[in-house]
Parts: structure tokens; sequence; C-alpha cells
């Protein structure tokens, strides 16, 4: 407060009180390596203030960004090179009011997409949605140490591979492979395949994230996630072996 404020409130000549809060962080490092785990850097918009008991709650949610990511298999945007819709910001998630979370009413076009975060959901869960080209041989047989990887197919048909079982299947087919299980897929049909990928606990969509940052010029995240460092190969795709 000023000289005059002080000055008021002293002869009991104020009638209300306004202060200008902002936030201020304490410790060493930067904003990014206090509240952010692994640097995230990630621009915050201030969407509800609330009062209680003297006490202002000040509620911040990421600024819209654009988050586009995908495998360095056959997600379209990836292979092709060109310049997409996903340099454009997506359209803002609609704000929680009374509590935190994520709600996206729209539908996209769009061949990749994060749909949930780990910053989203405590770490606990992360959601990719993408799209396979025709043909698409998928990434190798692989395994995920640290998180259980499923795929349920929203359109188009998938092959998809579990252990050592092999399945195709069209829209409303769910696979599900849990830690250091091998799993893969692929597109080997006529059309383009939509699926959502879904990685628990989260950690590997970070890989999402590097490519799409990539792609349009952003600065990608400073270090490769856990769930990145310890992802290995064990086998060839699947079109390599059909």
């Amino acid at each position: 407060m000023g000289r005059l404020a002080y000055t008021l409130l002293e002869h009991n000549l104020l009638d209300e009180l306004r202060l200008s809060v902002k936030p201020v962080i304490l410790g060493s490092g930067t904003p990014a390596d206090l509240i952010f785990r692994e640097a995230t850097k990630q621009p915050m918009n201030l969407v509800d203030t609330k009062v209680l008991g003297g006490v202002v709650n000040l509620t911040y949610q990421p600024a819209a960004t654009v988050r586009l990511d995908g495998w360095p298999h056959q997600a379209r945007a990836a292979r092709s090179g060109r310049r997409t819709s996903h340099t454009r910001p997506m359209r803002r998630r609609r704000p929680m009011s009374t509590t935190r979370g994520v709600i996206q009413t729209e539908t996209s076009a769009e061949p990749l997409l994060i749909r949930l975060r780990g910053e989203e959901s405590d770490a606990g869960l992360a959601v990719v949605e993408m799209v396979l080209d025709p043909g698409g041989s998928g990434p190798p047989l692989h395994v995920h140490p640290t998180h259980g990887e499923g795929f349920y197919v929203l359109a188009g048909e998938l092959t998809l591979q579990i252990g050592d079982e092999i399945v195709s299947g069209g829209p409303g087919t769910w696979a599900f492979a849990p830690k250091d299980t091998p799993h893969t897929l692929a597109n080997l049909s006529g059309q383009e395949a939509r699926l959502l990928c879904v990685f628990a606990p989260a950690g590997f969509e970070r890989r999402f994230e590097r490519m799409i940052a990539e792609q349009t010029g952003q600065q990608p995240p400073a270090e490769l996630s856990t769930a990145e460092r310890e992802t290995r190969a064990v086998g060839p795709p699947i079109a390599a072996r059909a």
C-alpha cells in the first residue's frame, strides 16, 4: 500500500481496501524448477478469484497452446513434413468453475491431438488421439516398464498385438498392455484409422509433445521423461512379419 492509504487507515477514513495480489515464489531456482516437474514451461492465465474467510484463492489454468504430437511412425502430420492446422492454437478447453478437470465438447479432425496430459491428472493418466495412414506399419514391438498402454479404435481398422496375440478390429475394439508386456499396432487396411492411446500412469505423452514442438518450431521439453527413457524395442513392427 502507498503512504496515502496508510494515512487514511490510521485516521479511520478508509471505507474500503482493495489489494491486488500477484503470486511470488520463494526459493532457489527458476519458477519452472519450483512449480513444474522436469522444468516444464507452461504459460498460465488467471481464470477465477474467490475469497474464503479473508484468504484469496487465485485459479490459474494453462494458456491455450499448440499441443500436437505423434509417434515417429506412420502418423500423418509427422511423416508429411507439411504445415498443418496444428500450427494454430487449439480452441481453449472449457474452464472448470468449481474443481479441477478438463472438458472438451468439440470433436476434432486433427490427425494428432493430446486429450489429457499428466499435469491435468496428477500424473495418473494421459490420453492421445491420433490418425494412422493406410498401410502404416506402426512402431516396433516394444515394452514400457513404467506404465501400461491401451488402444481404443474410433474409426477404421487397426491390427493390434498384445504379447503373442495379434488381432484386427474396427470401431469399439479395445486392447490393453500392462507394464513390461510386448505390444505394438499397425494400420494394414486401405483406409486411415483413428484411435485413442491411453497411458497409465502418465509420462509417455511427453514424446508427443516433443514432436509437436519440433514440427511447429517451438522449444521442446528439456529432458526425456522416465517413461521415454525406459521404453525399449523387443521386436520388429507387425508389417515386417506379416
